[in-house]
């Protein structure tokens, strides 16, 4: 490591004795004299606060730079050894300060797990005076520490994706498949122990949504508007009444509460949250375009997804331990529901069903491929950096990158 260089002030405070020292030995001119030493003082003062000032800058933008390192190390936690921990530590903040005047100070990041587990990043070094050799300061304490608690929560992401006709241009659903199999792969290496379990599940929807037909026998279908032979059912629902059509509320004795059957819908069926990584890649590659768009469908049963009890019984049943995150994909507009083709009239449903999933808790994140109202999914998204806008289908494996990453990088945050 390399020290900061000497200031060009010590040539300054040579010189300053040196006057000092010939005021000393003079014996006449005492008003003068006076004044010189006064002015001298002074000057020392303003130097000292230039000092102090240099200090504080230096202090801040090193605090700064120990905050940037202990978060980029502690994202990485669980794949470091002690050794290549400090190597990480370091790496980040050379990056960071590179030729700067903070270059080579020492750095030491310490991991303990008792009592509790913590990151420990922390800086102990001093930076040269200019002025402070005058008063017989040589150097200032230059101190940054950052202390992440660090634990682990794992993780229910419910991948809602639009399965709808327009998918099938510009090769939409080829690009949406590998992207979708490229997330679960990185899930799936994130996901090493029961602490950092990741589950995921799939909602493809179009007008409609295909549960499977294995639910035929669920008391929680309503029959009254299919028109075929129950044993000809696929498993496709429409949106259940309103206002229960926006939420993830089980159904109950009430008619209200049931999902409409409907004949078959043409998409591929849902994949409850699971760990079965090859049959969620068997499942993505099964997806195909067919249909139109009803976006609050899709949100609901993606809510569906994390909500424990029927309809589905693979959540978990003390979410309030997991952290979860829901991908909301669509190529087009709200075009048809249960009841109307009114985009207006859809799109509110819409923004009822967002409000409603990211009140429980639900981070959101948005992913518009190419045409699709921009605005409602922007609103719905958790938060603005949310909103992916793709505007070529290829960008697809890029956006699910980012957004593996945060998710990733969650499971070791926890503040």
């Amino acid at each position: 490591m390399q020290s900061p260089r000497q200031p060009e002030g010590s040539s300054f405070i040579s010189r300053t004795r040196t006057t000092l020292r010939r005021f000393a030995r003079c014996e006449g001119g005492n008003v003068a004299m006076m004044l010189g030493l006064a002015t001298i003082g002074i000057m020392g003062a303003t130097g000292l606060a230039v000092d102090f000032t240099r200090q504080s800058n230096a202090s801040s933008a090193l605090q700064s730079a120990v905050d940037s390192v202990a978060l980029g190390v502690a994202k990485e936690i669980d794949t470091l050894n002690a050794a290549q921990l400090s190597a990480r530590a370091e790496a980040i903040f050379a990056a960071i300060t590179a030729s700067g005047p903070l270059a080579g100070l020492p750095i030491s990041a310490v991991y303990t797990t008792s009592p509790s587990k913590s990151l420990r990043v922390t800086v102990n070094s001093t930076m040269p005076s200019m002025f402070g050799g005058l008063f017989g300061i040589g150097n200032l304490p230059l101190n940054a520490q950052a202390v992440i608690p660090i634990s682990t929560k794992p993780a229910e992401i419910a991948l809602v994706m639009d399965n709808t006709g327009s998918m099938s241009g510009r090769s939409k659903m080829t690009e949406l498949k590998k992207a979708a199999t490229n997330l679960v792969n990185a899930m799936q290496t994130a996901s090493t122990t029961s602490a950092n379990e990741i589950k995921i599940s799939l909602v493809p929807f179009g007008k409609e949504v295909n549960i499977g037909a294995g639910a035929a026998s669920q008391p929680w279908i309503d029959w009254s508007s299919y028109s075929g032979r129950k044993s000809d059912w696929e498993g496709c629902v429409a949106d259940r009444d309103q206002p229960n059509d926006t939420n993830a509320s089980k159904p109950t004795d009430d008619s209200d509460t049931w999902y409409p059957a409907k004949s078959n819908c043409g998409l591929a069926p849902i994949m409850p949250m699971t760990t079965d990584w090859s049959a969620l890649k068997t499942r993505i590659g099964e997806m195909k375009p067919s249909g139109t768009t009803n976006l609050t469908i899709g949100l609901a049963w993606g809510f569906n997804m994390m909500t424990p009890g029927a309809p589905l019984s693979t959540a978990s049943a003390t979410p309030e331990k997991y952290n979860h995150y829901m991908i909301l994909l669509t190529d087009g507009v709200n075009t048809q529901n249960r009841w109307t083709s009114s985009s207006v009239s859809i799109d509110a449903r819409t923004l009822e069903a967002c409000s409603k999933v990211k009140a429980a808790g639900i981070q959101l994140f948005t992913v518009r491929v190419i045409d699709g109202n921009a605005n409602l999914l922007r609103t719905c998204a958790s938060s603005p950096d949310m909103f992916y806008d793709v505007s070529d289908a290829s960008q697809l494996s890029a956006v699910f990158d980012k957004i593996g990453t945060a998710v990733k990088n969650a499971l070791y945050l926890q503040r």
